[in-house]
């Protein structure tokens, strides 16, 4: 388990077991994970978008897409996109998760020759309708760049939606999960999501 900065400096301590429930030794679910009663739901042409990019030949009979239950989309704006390799070496394999990235201005051929298992790019007008959709335009990115931000998706609700913070220098990323963390990150939410 990855330790803060502060738990590492000995500033605080590390809470005790933290995906443990003291009562019965269960682990809980984390606290990033929006309860099924205040989750929104996907709309419909997004998600019925997110479908057709998640799947793969194998997942095909006569036609039929198989709905894949969970899907994680990660939104990047300008700056964010050029860390996209570093986040495929984060995810945890044993997952089987594929992982969609949305940003604008990927070329074309980045995007057909994507060589990175179990990831998904999009071209530019599929990010511009993602990107609307999840209500994540970025203020400063010129009208067509989403905010960095991490989104699991699980039956049609967003159950996680967190932001990334690219830097730890940057003042105006004060929350959020550090880029370094993703991986780590997924492999605790994932199990109680699907």
């Amino acid at each position: 388990m990855k330790r803060s900065f502060l738990e590492r400096e000995n500033i605080i301590s590390p809470p005790l077991s933290p995906n443990k429930s003291h009562n019965n030794g269960e682990k809980r679910v984390p606290n990033d994970i929006i309860p099924l009663n205040q989750s929104k739901s996907v709309a419909l042409s997004a998600l019925m978008l997110l479908n057709e990019l998640s799947y793969n030949d194998d997942e095909m009979i006569d036609d039929l897409i198989i709905d894949k239950p969970v899907k994680v989309v990660i939104f990047l704006d300008a700056q964010g996109k050029q860390f996209i390799d570093f986040f495929q070496n984060q995810m945890p394999d044993e997952l089987k998760v594929s992982v969609i990235f949305v940003s604008h201005g990927l070329k074309e051929d980045q995007i057909t020759n994507h060589q990175l298992q179990n990831s998904i790019l999009v071209n530019n007008s599929q990010c511009t309708h993602l990107t609307k959709a999840f209500k994540l335009l970025h203020p400063l990115g010129g009208g067509v760049y989403p905010l960095n931000y991490l989104t699991i998706i699980s039956n049609g609700l967003i159950r996680v939606k967190i932001p990334i913070r690219l830097s730890q220098y940057n003042s105006h990323e004060k929350f959020g999960a550090s880029i370094d963390d993703i991986g780590s990150l997924l492999y605790e939410l994932l199990p109680f999501l699907y």
